[in-house]
């Protein structure tokens, strides 16, 4: 069993690296992908705290981007962790996060619940994301739980929401090949329940157009009838599966865990192999060659 979607408290996550690769190895998984917004910085610490075991560790990243003035994520994997032109591309992601979040703060402010730069440094060791705000707002008492926090306040539309720069998704795609991964798109059944009539085939067949290389067809909210759906439009399109559980924290999305999503969600290893396949083709690999992380 795999988890290809997590996060650590590089990005949003409420752990730091050591706690989910525990939990990855308590949980028998055999592979992780750490897919922090916008960073790949927890992806060296994994690699050593996995050393010796059965996990191994896939180099991933969850990049922001934009599909007609929504959020659309795109899922990067076998990227090169070390390539300083990605680097610089994820810094300068991270840059327009970093400048979102005075604005959130002083519109939290405004609405009666200051929180100052020691409240959110207590809550984070990378890049600041809303489930650090909803954290310090709920040791502040402004809230009970974070998922409270973010229905009140922080979620798309709510009075402390701020929207942040995205890339265009081509452009997130390009950066990802250039790097020497694979480009995915994650959890496509969020974007279309903000957008009304969209159908699977229209957006993935488009980002197809772009070089999307796959799709996250097993994911946490993702029931089998959708995970069906995608795995066809997936197969028409020759578009690899992949799937994860999109692991915060224990409080974020309460009920998650890693590897197993809500609890039923089981992700197959054999995924790993079209994945491989779809990194072949990508990047004009022979058909003995594996990513590093694999081999």
């Amino acid at each position: 069993m795999i988890d290809l979607h997590s996060h650590t408290k590089a990005s949003d996550g409420e752990w730091t690296t050591a706690q989910l690769v525990e939990a990855a190895l308590a949980a028998g998984l055999t592979a992780l992908a750490i897919t922090d917004h916008d960073t790949v910085a927890s992806y060296h610490e994994a690699c050593q705290l996995a050393q010796g075991t059965n996990l191994r560790i896939i180099p991933g990243v969850e990049v922001s981007s934009e599909y007609n003035g929504q959020s659309l994520h795109l899922l990067g994997y076998f990227v090169d962790p070390d390539d300083l032109a990605f680097g610089a591309r994820l810094n300068e992601i991270q840059a327009a996060r970093d400048a979102r979040t005075p604005k959130m703060l002083a519109r939290l402010e405004a609405l009666g619940m200051p929180l100052s730069d020691d409240d959110i440094a207590a809550e984070v060791d990378g890049v600041v994301g809303r489930p650090h705000i909803a954290a310090a707002m709920v040791k502040k008492g402004y809230c009970a739980t974070i998922p409270e926090a973010f229905d009140r306040f922080l979620a798309d539309g709510k009075p402390a929401y701020v929207p942040k720069d995205r890339v265009l998704p081509r452009d997130a795609i390009r950066w990802i090949h250039e790097a020497g991964g694979i480009a995915v798109i994650a959890h496509p059944r969020s974007l279309k329940s903000r957008m009304r009539g969209l159908s699977y085939g229209s957006i993935i067949g488009s980002l197809a157009l772009d070089g999307l290389d796959g799709v996250e067809c097993y994911y946490s909210s993702h029931n089998e009838r959708t995970r069906d759906e995608l795995m066809r439009v997936a197969a028409r399109m020759n578009l690899c599966i992949t799937g994860g559980s999109d692991f915060h924290g224990p409080t974020v999305r309460a009920g998650v865990s890693v590897g197993r999503g809500y609890g039923k969600l089981s992700i197959p290893d054999k995924l790993l192999d079209g994945m491989v396949l779809a990194w072949q083709r990508r990047h004009g690999h022979g058909p003995e060659d594996r990513p590093a992380c694999l081999c």
